[in-house]
Protein backbone atom coordinates (compact mmCIF):
# COMPACT_ATOMS: atom_id res chain seq x y z
CA UNK A 1 0.00 0.00 0.00
CA UNK A 2 2.65 2.57 1.10
CA UNK A 3 4.52 2.02 -2.17
CA UNK A 4 1.07 2.01 -4.28
CA UNK A 5 0.88 5.56 -2.54
CA UNK A 6 4.19 6.86 -3.43
CA UNK A 7 3.84 5.56 -7.26
CA UNK A 8 0.59 7.74 -7.31
CA UNK A 9 2.31 10.78 -5.50
CA UNK A 10 5.38 11.04 -8.16
CA UNK A 11 3.06 10.44 -10.97
CA UNK A 12 0.82 13.06 -9.83
CA UNK A 13 3.80 15.34 -9.33
CA UNK A 14 4.96 14.50 -13.05
CA UNK A 15 2.21 15.90 -14.42
CA UNK A 16 2.02 19.25 -12.12
CA UNK A 17 5.38 19.52 -13.46
CA UNK A 18 4.88 19.05 -17.34
CA UNK A 19 1.73 21.02 -16.81
CA UNK A 20 3.73 24.09 -16.07
CA UNK A 21 6.75 23.72 -18.16
CA UNK A 22 3.92 23.86 -20.84
CA UNK A 23 2.58 26.96 -19.65
CA UNK A 24 5.70 28.52 -19.75
CA UNK A 25 6.72 27.54 -22.97
CA UNK A 26 3.32 28.38 -24.43
CA UNK A 27 3.83 31.91 -22.84
CA UNK A 28 7.23 32.39 -24.88
CA UNK A 29 5.79 31.26 -27.70
CA UNK A 30 3.20 33.65 -27.95
CA UNK A 31 5.65 36.78 -27.01
CA UNK A 32 7.72 35.63 -29.78
CA UNK A 33 5.16 35.77 -31.64
CA UNK A 34 3.72 39.17 -30.59
CA UNK A 35 7.14 40.58 -30.78
CA UNK A 36 7.57 39.32 -34.36
CA UNK A 37 3.70 40.47 -35.76
CA UNK A 38 5.30 44.16 -34.24
CA UNK A 39 8.52 43.93 -35.53
CA UNK A 40 7.08 43.68 -39.25
CA UNK A 41 4.29 46.39 -39.01
CA UNK A 42 7.05 48.96 -37.80
CA UNK A 43 8.91 47.71 -40.58
CA UNK A 44 5.98 48.63 -43.31
CA UNK A 45 5.51 51.68 -41.58
CA UNK A 46 9.34 52.79 -41.92
CA UNK A 47 9.68 51.40 -45.07
CA UNK A 48 6.92 53.36 -46.28
CA UNK A 49 8.32 57.01 -44.24
CA UNK A 50 11.75 56.41 -45.72
CA UNK A 51 10.09 55.88 -49.08
CA UNK A 52 8.71 59.29 -48.77
CA UNK A 53 11.90 60.68 -46.98
CA UNK A 54 13.72 59.81 -50.07
CA UNK A 55 11.33 61.22 -52.56
CA UNK A 56 10.83 64.64 -50.63
CA UNK A 57 15.23 64.34 -50.29
CA UNK A 58 14.97 63.91 -53.71
CA UNK A 59 12.99 67.11 -54.64
CA UNK A 60 14.83 69.34 -52.47
CA UNK A 61 18.21 68.13 -54.09
CA UNK A 62 16.91 68.84 -57.14
CA UNK A 63 14.97 72.66 -55.96
CA UNK A 64 18.72 73.54 -55.14
CA UNK A 65 20.06 72.43 -57.80
CA UNK A 66 17.98 74.70 -60.06
CA UNK A 67 18.68 77.21 -57.19
CA UNK A 68 22.63 77.13 -57.64
CA UNK A 69 22.38 76.64 -61.53
CA UNK A 70 20.46 79.99 -61.76
CA UNK A 71 22.76 81.82 -59.86
CA UNK A 72 25.92 80.38 -61.92
CA UNK A 73 23.93 81.10 -65.42
CA UNK A 74 23.61 84.65 -63.84
CA UNK A 75 26.95 85.11 -62.94
CA UNK A 76 28.69 83.88 -65.73
CA UNK A 77 26.67 85.60 -68.18
CA UNK A 78 27.72 88.96 -66.10
CA UNK A 79 31.28 87.91 -66.50
CA UNK A 80 31.55 86.40 -69.77
CA UNK A 81 28.61 87.47 -71.35
CA UNK A 82 25.42 85.58 -72.99
CA UNK A 83 26.53 82.13 -73.69
CA UNK A 84 25.23 79.99 -77.08
CA UNK A 85 22.32 77.44 -76.20
CA UNK A 86 23.47 74.15 -78.13
CA UNK A 87 20.93 73.02 -80.15
CA UNK A 88 21.06 69.54 -79.56
CA UNK A 89 22.41 68.75 -75.84
CA UNK A 90 21.57 71.27 -72.61
CA UNK A 91 24.92 72.74 -72.59
CA UNK A 92 25.70 76.45 -72.47
CA UNK A 93 28.59 77.13 -74.58
CA UNK A 94 30.22 80.82 -72.92
CA UNK A 95 32.97 82.75 -74.64
CA UNK A 96 36.53 81.65 -73.75
CA UNK A 97 36.17 78.05 -73.82
CA UNK A 98 33.59 77.40 -70.48
CA UNK A 99 30.65 75.84 -71.07
CA UNK A 100 27.84 74.96 -68.07
CA UNK A 101 25.57 71.55 -68.05
CA UNK A 102 22.31 72.47 -65.73
CA UNK A 103 21.63 68.46 -64.66
CA UNK A 104 18.35 67.42 -62.54
CA UNK A 105 20.58 66.99 -59.48
CA UNK A 106 23.55 68.37 -60.09
CA UNK A 107 25.48 71.44 -62.31
CA UNK A 108 28.63 70.39 -64.64
CA UNK A 109 31.10 73.51 -65.71
CA UNK A 110 33.95 72.40 -68.56
CA UNK A 111 37.20 74.55 -69.06
CA UNK A 112 37.87 73.82 -72.42
CA UNK A 113 41.85 72.98 -73.43
CA UNK A 114 42.16 77.07 -74.27
CA UNK A 115 41.84 77.44 -70.69
CA UNK A 116 45.15 76.49 -70.30
CA UNK A 117 48.22 77.58 -71.12
CA UNK A 118 49.92 74.27 -73.54
CA UNK A 119 52.14 72.04 -71.17
CA UNK A 120 50.63 73.66 -68.08
CA UNK A 121 48.76 73.72 -64.91
CA UNK A 122 48.10 77.44 -65.02
CA UNK A 123 44.73 78.75 -66.29
CA UNK A 124 44.21 81.94 -68.07
CA UNK A 125 43.34 84.76 -66.78
CA UNK A 126 39.75 85.09 -67.68
CA UNK A 127 38.91 81.06 -66.56
CA UNK A 128 40.59 82.22 -63.17
CA UNK A 129 37.93 84.82 -62.87
CA UNK A 130 35.56 82.76 -63.84
CA UNK A 131 36.70 79.72 -60.96
CA UNK A 132 36.58 82.35 -58.32
CA UNK A 133 33.25 83.19 -59.33
CA UNK A 134 31.95 79.82 -59.27
CA UNK A 135 33.60 79.39 -55.65
CA UNK A 136 31.59 82.44 -54.43
CA UNK A 137 28.74 81.43 -55.76
CA UNK A 138 28.73 78.46 -54.33
CA UNK A 139 30.38 79.90 -50.70
CA UNK A 140 27.22 79.86 -48.69
CA UNK A 141 25.30 76.62 -49.71
CA UNK A 142 25.28 72.84 -49.02
CA UNK A 143 27.63 71.55 -51.78
CA UNK A 144 30.06 68.84 -52.86
CA UNK A 145 32.40 69.97 -55.58
CA UNK A 146 34.12 67.01 -57.94
CA UNK A 147 36.99 68.44 -59.74
CA UNK A 148 38.47 66.05 -62.70
CA UNK A 149 41.32 66.88 -64.78
CA UNK A 150 41.57 65.35 -68.52
CA UNK A 151 44.28 65.31 -71.01
CA UNK A 152 44.42 64.29 -74.46
CA UNK A 153 46.68 61.11 -75.65
CA UNK A 154 50.10 63.08 -76.76
CA UNK A 155 52.66 62.13 -74.16
CA UNK A 156 53.66 64.55 -71.91
CA UNK A 157 57.63 64.01 -70.19
CA UNK A 158 58.48 67.12 -68.52
CA UNK A 159 60.29 67.62 -64.86
CA UNK A 160 57.02 68.89 -63.48
CA UNK A 161 54.78 66.64 -64.86
CA UNK A 162 56.64 62.89 -66.01
CA UNK A 163 52.99 62.16 -67.68
CA UNK A 164 49.62 63.25 -68.36
CA UNK A 165 48.64 61.49 -64.99
CA UNK A 166 50.64 64.21 -63.03
CA UNK A 167 49.02 67.15 -65.62
CA UNK A 168 45.78 66.17 -65.34
CA UNK A 169 45.76 66.20 -61.55
CA UNK A 170 47.83 69.36 -61.22
CA UNK A 171 45.10 71.35 -63.26
CA UNK A 172 42.34 69.71 -61.07
CA UNK A 173 44.48 71.02 -57.68
CA UNK A 174 44.58 74.24 -59.31
CA UNK A 175 40.83 74.99 -59.95
CA UNK A 176 40.30 73.47 -56.20
CA UNK A 177 42.70 75.85 -54.93
CA UNK A 178 41.21 78.68 -56.62
CA UNK A 179 37.67 77.83 -55.08
CA UNK A 180 39.11 77.71 -51.69
CA UNK A 181 40.89 80.68 -52.22
CA UNK A 182 37.32 81.94 -52.70
CA UNK A 183 36.18 80.65 -49.66
CA UNK A 184 34.95 77.41 -50.00
CA UNK A 185 35.75 74.43 -47.32
CA UNK A 186 38.00 72.06 -48.36
CA UNK A 187 36.16 69.28 -47.13
CA UNK A 188 33.79 70.42 -49.77
CA UNK A 189 36.09 70.26 -52.89
CA UNK A 190 37.37 66.63 -54.15
CA UNK A 191 40.34 66.87 -56.87
CA UNK A 192 41.25 63.75 -59.32
CA UNK A 193 43.49 62.95 -62.66
CA UNK A 194 42.39 61.06 -65.33
CA UNK A 195 44.68 61.75 -67.60
CA UNK A 196 43.57 60.69 -71.41
CA UNK A 197 41.29 57.57 -69.78
CA UNK A 198 38.03 59.53 -70.28
CA UNK A 199 37.73 61.36 -73.79
CA UNK A 200 34.79 62.82 -74.95
CA UNK A 201 36.49 62.76 -79.12
CA UNK A 202 38.53 61.13 -80.88
CA UNK A 203 42.22 61.98 -80.09
CA UNK A 204 42.97 61.48 -84.03
CA UNK A 205 42.15 64.66 -85.10
CA UNK A 206 43.34 68.37 -83.60
CA UNK A 207 40.03 69.70 -82.74
CA UNK A 208 39.09 66.04 -81.09
CA UNK A 209 42.47 66.26 -78.46
CA UNK A 210 41.63 70.23 -78.38
CA UNK A 211 38.06 68.87 -77.08
CA UNK A 212 39.40 65.93 -74.41
CA UNK A 213 41.53 68.49 -72.77
CA UNK A 214 39.31 69.66 -69.98
CA UNK A 215 38.73 70.42 -66.45
CA UNK A 216 35.34 69.15 -65.25
CA UNK A 217 33.28 70.82 -62.37
CA UNK A 218 30.46 68.98 -60.97
CA UNK A 219 28.81 70.68 -58.14
CA UNK A 220 26.15 68.43 -56.16
CA UNK A 221 23.60 69.71 -53.38
CA UNK A 222 24.71 67.31 -50.36
CA UNK A 223 21.86 65.19 -48.85
CA UNK A 224 20.59 65.82 -45.61
CA UNK A 225 22.35 63.01 -43.03
CA UNK A 226 19.75 60.30 -42.17
CA UNK A 227 20.58 61.05 -38.86
CA UNK A 228 19.60 64.67 -38.77
CA UNK A 229 15.70 63.13 -39.99
CA UNK A 230 15.56 59.77 -37.13
CA UNK A 231 13.00 61.63 -35.70
CA UNK A 232 10.64 62.28 -38.48
CA UNK A 233 10.75 58.09 -39.68
CA UNK A 234 9.26 57.30 -36.45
Amino acid sequence: MRRRRSYHASESAHEVSTTAWMVTFSDLLTLLLTFFVLRISMGVIDAEAMYEFMHQERRSAASRSEAITKELVDRLTLLLGEPQPDAVSNVLHYPQEIDLEPGKDSSKLALGGGTFHSGSRQLSEDAAKAVKLIGRAILHKDVQVQIAGHTDNLPINSAEFPSNWELSAARAITVASLMIESGVKPEAISAVGYADTVPLASNETPEGRHQNRRVEIIIKPTRIEQDQHSSELK
